[in-house]
């Protein structure tokens, strides 16, 4: 569903909390008025769709994509995605992640959507990988996050790779 007024607050939560703040590697608003801002700079960016995740009629997530460039044959979007942590392991991710595919590929008709997490966020990348990315390499300490280097693993994925479902 798209993302609207009604899901910031909730998101304002979340973008602050630092499990959030450490797996995204964000930095966070340091107001609601900051975070008002985003969104409205969000409406009408044609480089940035966002959408909230919904379950049971609850927001449980936000997921996107960024840096949207649907020129040409280089179509390509950067994807993320966020689902709190008492909802993760439910498939509510993987249902999120391959609807944004089915959206970047059917409507948007990109040619490549790709992602990078963090090497030890395992879990996501078993996810991506399930959906059919491919690891496309590896940027050795990319993130200085809690005191310590993190590499990141670059995920990718072609339009004639999408599996339909």
């Amino acid at each position: 569903m798209p993302f609207e007024k009604r899901h910031l607050p909730q998101t304002f939560i979340w973008i602050r909390a630092p499990q959030m703040v450490k797996e995204m590697n964000l930095v966070p608003p340091s107001s609601a008025k900051e975070h008002y801002n985003w969104y409205k700079r969000l409406k009408g960016n044609r480089l940035r769709s966002y959408f909230a995740i919904e379950s049971g009629g609850k927001h449980v997530g936000n997921c996107g994509l960024k840096d949207i460039n649907a020129d040409g044959r280089s179509c390509h979007a950067e994807l993320w995605i966020y689902v709190e942590p008492e909802h993760q392991q439910q498939g509510i991710g993987e249902k999120a992640t391959w609807e944004l595919l089915a959206f970047a590929f059917r409507k948007l008709k990109l040619h490549r959507v790709f992602l990078y997490t963090l090497e030890f966020n395992q879990r996501a990348i078993a996810l991506y990988l399930k959906l059919g990315f491919k690891e496309e390499g590896k940027f050795r300490d990319h993130i200085f996050l809690n005191g310590a280097f993190h590499n990141a693993v670059y995920l990718g994925i072609l339009e004639n790779e999408f599996k339909t479902k």
